[in-house]
């Protein structure tokens, strides 16, 4: 019984530690240089998805400042609520490292699924038989226990896509 249950327990270790790698945040980045040659399509994106967002901007030198309602225009952000970037309405993309914006909708349909297939192993780990031939559980089956614990999985791992969210990363050089 010990050992079947040290054997479980590395286990249910091992599939936490793999899903959890999963769950350091998922992201899509983009890098834009001087010589892309999508550049004009890259902006047209960023514009296009960015627009009514909270932007984390990142600059050269590591000082940062949140922006919302920001797009791009002749190699510069521009902001569109008329708030000033440092003195001015728009600061040149040569200054910018990077632009961060989540998506948390995307986030959802990601971490629901992560959290369905933990909680289905976890579940049938957790009702499958004690090592004599016997369930822990005689009214579920390690199928069905899987089963519930992927509900309650995806729930959890909805809510977590929520807030973890999709990021979306533009890194300008």
């Amino acid at each position: 019984m010990g050992k079947l249950l040290k054997c479980r327990m590395k286990v249910i270790y091992l599939l936490i530690f793999c899903y959890s790698i999963l769950f350091l945040g998922c992201s899509s980045t983009t890098w834009i240089g001087k010589y892309s040659y999508n550049k004009s399509e890259a902006y047209k994106n960023f514009n296009r998805f960015a627009k009514n967002k909270d932007l984390e901007v990142t600059l050269y030198n590591d000082s940062s400042f949140t922006l919302y309602n920001g797009v791009i225009k002749n190699d510069t952000l521009c902001n569109l609520n008329n708030i000033t970037l440092s003195g001015n309405n728009s600061i040149a993309l040569s200054k910018i490292k990077k632009v961060v914006y989540k998506n948390h909708w995307l986030g959802i349909p990601i971490y629901m699924v992560v959290g369905a297939a933990s909680g289905f192993f976890i579940g049938s780990i957790a009702n499958s038989n004690n090592g004599n031939g016997t369930s822990r559980n005689p009214e579920l089956t390690p199928t069905l226990g899987g089963l519930i614990y992927a509900v309650f999985g995806s729930v959890v791992g909805a809510v977590a896509g929520w807030f973890l969210s999709y990021n979306y990363v533009y890194v300008f050089n």
